[in-house]
């Protein structure tokens, strides 16, 4: 039988500005309301099943701040009445309250989406003339109201009153409305901590944890584990020992979790599945009983342990130790975590529950004992892409499993009984591509950390004069400062609109703790530590005429693409998926029968083919979904991989004709696994033109 281990993380960063004590973004109090309540309560429907929830101990702090009466800075602006509102209040409210999937959380609801429309006919954020001129005071105030009632949880949208009845109001709303949603909203978030306080004691599910600020563990103990796990990073010269850090976020974060729920918990999934042996010590020194991270460790660690009797895909579905100690480290199945994280998004809701479970199930089969299959993946930042928060496909899949006779639900601490294996060497890494790339592979995650280390030796050398009480407080803004998040929104990987938030929030925790210790702020914390911003968004260019391109790989004259559609991707990630940006740019057009690629990569790309990477792309045309395999040679679809990837898709195999709109995702596999898919967030979208569309390009 199949023991599935099912792990939803659950996480924020740490939003609070250190001068003024609110909320710089509103992401824990969005979340709060949209998937911690609704992803617990939706666990009661089933009694048959067990979930463990990783829930980091600095979003429940911020939870609690919000119950004390701390505002984020759309709170302020949605307690302004628009009448009285200045120009920037309202362009704030404009340029911020659309801030939501579109597909999912504004086009279901006629008048959100009526506003959307009018802001985006405007010009959008490029509009740059008075929204005042725009949006009548009834609209504002409508605006106001359908950011927050457009999140609120799925539960509470068919199960409250209050919920359904603004509603079907729809817009024309009143202060007591307003009111109303501020009271739904504290309502649900002082809900969280005591639904998921009874799950635990009454066995429905697990709580593990994670350290108290969410930092990556290796790099504080030893940073030059970055070129340890992927030697092709540049050298660099950062080469601090934080160890003493590292064991007070673990400890700092154990005994807030014990406060909360009265209870310790017995695992801790480390910020991003980062692992590295000092780390499992640590661990293991303060009780931990289990621990995880990605299956592209356990397969390093076993190479370098030099142990080939171990079917290194078979390794991930039991427990191991390291050198004979007493946690237990699991290994994330990361092609069925990234399906439901990233993937399944784009299919029915039903279908995708049917189709995981039937993969899981298949896992099993010829299977003499039992396993453990660890499934670990963000629980929040996923359904916002799923329509009607992915309870659909949740329920269908919790259900599926509950009546299965092959296939049990158990949490990691019942999966530690399980027989295990023992490692005598571990390699460090983290759920993204087995490396620290993402918070120390780019010159500005580096400049980061070594602020931290500035500010660090600064405070060091002025502890004589720092009382105690002072110190306790610096320590806490460098803690703060140590969290992965900052790093990971740092660098060419990454994009978020929210950067320069992120970076002042950064660098203002830096000086908090110099002012408190009485020592000289580094200029260096006056300069953004990010570098220009201006390549993070993609360019999108639409084809001007009829192309029909030879399918060869490379350019085979200069002309052959010219007028062609554009994508260039820029760096179009998000937060929940950054595995691999490979793609760099997308020219596609169109003949009379035929769809046409041309898509430029990182590297050749015949050397993706010649690594054994397989290609496909999803066209997804009203209801039909057609996913195409892009493999070399010149059968139907006929493709080409030399310096690009170039393919012919005929409109017959996914059903197009003139007018139909395409929503496409490409995706890069190695093996079962996920390498890469672009976009990660809404499809692609191309219309097929008639030939009346081009007309107007034409000249003599």
């Amino acid at each position: 039988m199949v023991k599935l281990a099912l792990l939803w993380h659950m996480h924020q960063p740490w939003y609070v500005a250190p001068f003024t004590g609110q909320f710089e973004l509103p992401w824990v109090r969005v979340h709060s309301i949209k998937d911690y309540y609704g992803m617990a309560k939706l666990v009661e429907e089933f009694p048959g099943i067990k979930v463990t929830f990783n829930l980091v101990p600095s979003l429940l702090r911020q939870i609690e701040l919000y119950l004390e009466g701390r505002k984020d800075r759309f709170q302020t602006i949605f307690d302004i009445s628009p009448e009285q509102m200045t120009g920037d209040q309202i362009a704030f409210l404009v340029n911020n309250f659309f801030s939501i999937n579109s597909d999912n959380h504004i086009k279901q609801f006629p008048r959100y989406n009526f506003l959307h429309n009018k802001m985006a006919e405007a010009g959008g954020n490029k509009f740059t003339g008075s929204w005042k001129e725009v949006f009548s005071d009834v609209e504002l105030k409508d605006l106001q109201v359908w950011f927050p009632l457009s999140n609120i949880d799925q539960y509470y949208r068919e199960n409250d009153e209050r919920v359904k009845g603004l509603i079907k109001k729809g817009g024309g709303f009143s202060d007591s409305d307003k009111e109303m949603i501020r009271s739904v909203e504290l309502e649900i978030m002082g809900k969280i901590i005591p639904l998921y306080k009874k799950l635990w004691q009454n066995g429905n599910i697990e709580i593990s944890t994670t350290p108290y600020y969410h930092p990556i563990l290796p790099l504080l103990i030893d940073p030059q584990l970055g070129r340890k796990a992927d030697p092709s990073l540049p050298e660099y010269d950062l080469n601090f020992n934080w160890k003493e850090d590292a064991e007070l976020q673990v400890r700092k974060g154990l005994s807030y979790m014990e406060r909360i729920f009265n209870r310790r918990p017995d695992g801790v999934w480390p910020s991003e599945g980062s692992l590295s042996e000092d780390v499992i010590g640590i661990l293991e020194n303060n009780g931990i009983r289990w621990t995880a991270t990605d299956e592209k460790i356990i397969e390093r660690s076993l190479d370098r342990s030099g142990d080939n009797s171990e079917d290194k895909g078979r390794a991930k579905f039991k427990p191991w130790t390291f050198r004979k100690g007493d946690m237990k480290i699991f290994f994330r199945d990361n092609h069925l975590s990234d399906l439901v994280g990233f993937h399944y998004k784009n299919w029915g809701q039903k279908n995708a529950a049917k189709d995981l479970y039937k993969k899981i199930e298949n896992i099993g089969e010829g299977r003499t004992s039992d396993i453990v299959l660890p499934v670990i993946l963000d629980g929040e930042n996923a359904w916002e892409f799923y329509s009607e928060s992915g309870r659909e496909f949740l329920r269908e899949f919790y259900s599926l499993v509950e009546k299965s006779k092959k296939i049990d639900m158990i949490t990691f601490s019942e999966a530690t009984s399980m027989g295990s294996g023992d490692l005598s060497e571990f390699a460090a890494g983290s759920w993204i591509n087995g490396n620290f790339n993402i918070w120390i592979g780019d010159e500005d995650d580096r400049k980061g950390w070594t602020l931290i280390r500035i500010v660090k030796e600064l405070i060091e050398r002025n502890k004589d004069n720092i009382p105690e009480e002072q110190m306790s407080e610096i320590m806490e803004n460098i803690l703060i400062a140590e969290g992965s998040d900052w790093f990971w929104w740092y660098g060419s990987e990454n994009h978020t609109d929210d950067l320069e938030t992120f970076d002042r929030l950064f660098r203002d925790n830096l000086v908090s703790a110099c002012k408190l210790g009485k020592v000289e702020i580094p200029a260096e914390l006056e300069v953004p530590v990010f570098r220009k911003i201006d390549k993070r968004e993609g360019v999108k260019r639409f084809p001007g005429r009829y192309l029909s391109p030879v399918i060869d790989g490379k350019e085979t004259t200069i002309y052959e693409w010219f007028g062609s559609g554009e994508i260039e991707t820029g760096n179009m990630a998000s937060a929940i998926f950054i595995s691999h940006p490979v793609f760099r740019k997308i020219k596609y057009c169109f003949d009379r029968e035929n769809l046409y690629f041309n898509i430029e990569m990182k590297e050749a790309a015949e050397k993706y083919l010649s690594r054994d990477h397989s290609f496909e792309v999803e066209i997804l045309n009203n209801d039909v979904r057609s996913i195409l395999y892009l493999d070399h040679g010149d059968h139907e679809p006929e493709c080409f991989f030399g310096d690009v990837l170039e393919c012919k898709l005929p409109f017959h195999i996914f059903d197009g004709k003139e007018g139909d709109e395409l929503r496409v995702i490409f995706t890069i596999k190695n093996g079962s696994d996920i390498f890469s898919v672009f976009p990660d967030d809404d499809p692609i979208i191309i219309r097929i033109p008639a030939e009346r569309d081009y007309a107007k390009n034409w000249t003599l």
